[in-house]
């Protein structure tokens, strides 16, 4: 290949190269917004339920069931996942 054709190879190839990059970023931010608008959605579903307060409230004191069960397990010096089987 002489150097002039080398030069538009390279080149094309460098445009292709960035059109790839280009494509891979909008698709990143094409998830990002399909998972922002899911989310919304899903906030939306929720307030409309009428069970949604009574789910909040399950998860909240589940939530707040792990975090003391934590709390008990460093007070007691055991890892995370060892569980005192005398409570169980």
């Amino acid at each position: 290949m002489s150097q002039p054709a080398q030069v538009t190879a390279d080149a094309d190839w460098r445009t292709v190269t960035e059109a790839i990059e280009e494509t891979v970023l909008d698709i990143h931010d094409l998830r990002e917004d399909f998972a922002d608008a899911l989310d919304r959605l899903r906030q939306e579903q929720d307030m409309t339920d009428p069970h949604y307060d009574d789910r909040r409230d399950e998860e909240l004191q589940h939530a707040e069931r792990r975090r003391e069960e934590e709390l008990d397990a460093q007070d007691d010096g055991r890892v995370d996942g060892d569980y005192d089987l005398d409570t169980e």
